[in-house]
């Protein structure tokens, strides 16, 4: 069914919203137009708010998945670091204690039998294996010991020799010097301190008689170390030697 265009004239087809000769339309036709674009884009806003939510909980899901699988990693990497730090630690801790339980008891009977060199030797071995050797209570005494040892050992060097090189002269002094200084480390009884001393008496004098260490000079060394906790220095004793002309500063 055609109908007349009320602006130009012209006939069309029923059911244009306008004119296709002149463009006009109908108050009647716009409104229509109007109702039906309303209700398309109402479709399209409810279409696309059913999108954004299926794709709001589809990234919902995939950032709970995420999550989940990160937690797993990090729980696996701190599994992974207490199977290679803690476990060996406690592993190691448990032997320790065991071994202590063990020879704690057997370096004191030696100590208490005065069986000092066995005691030096089964120390010194444990030492090496890194067993927890400080926990033993005369742990201080069995380390002087092993000073007046390598005092001694540096003391027959130089003896025998005529021309000894720089490191056995240092060597000697120093370990002479911390014979002295045994006065002033912390865990020696004064029993103990007493009976190092004596075994260390050729050291002592020999400081005096090679090295040429005055009284002074020795009270000035036993204020620094009581400082110190007993601690001397390797390098102070160099210098010292290279100070008196026993070594030559450019030697080692």
């Amino acid at each position: 069914m055609e109908v007349r265009c009320v602006n130009c004239g012209a006939y069309y087809e029923e059911g244009s919203y306008n004119c296709p000769y002149c463009g006009y339309i109908t108050p009647e036709n716009a409104e229509a137009k109007y109702m039906n674009t309303l209700d398309g884009i109402k479709d399209n806003l409810e279409e696309l708010a059913d999108d954004g939510e299926e794709a709001a909980v589809a990234e919902s899901k995939s950032i709970v998945k995420r999550v989940v699988i990160l937690i797993i990693i990090v729980l696996a990497i701190l599994g992974v670091c207490a199977l290679i730090f803690v476990v060996p630690k406690k592993i190691k801790e448990e032997a320790n204690s065991r071994w202590a339980v063990v020879n704690y008891p057997r370096f004191q009977q030696l100590y208490d039998d005065g069986d000092y060199d066995t005691l030096l030797v089964e120390y010194r071995t444990a030492k090496a294996d890194e067993k927890p050797v400080y926990g033993f209570k005369h742990a201080a005494f069995c380390d002087a010991l092993g000073v007046i040892e390598s005092a001694e050992t540096a003391y027959k060097y130089v003896d025998s020799n005529e021309s000894v090189d720089n490191y056995w002269n240092i060597e000697l002094f120093y370990n002479e010097m911390k014979c002295y200084a045994f006065d002033c480390g912390y865990g020696l009884t004064e029993q103990e301190k007493k009976m190092l001393k004596e075994k260390a008496q050729t050291y002592l004098d020999d400081a005096t008689l090679r090295y040429g260490l005055t009284s002074a000079e020795l009270d000035e060394w036993m204020e620094k170390a009581k400082k110190d906790s007993g601690y001397i220095s390797y390098t102070d004793c160099k210098d010292y030697l290279v100070k008196k002309g026993i070594i030559e500063e450019d030697k080692q």
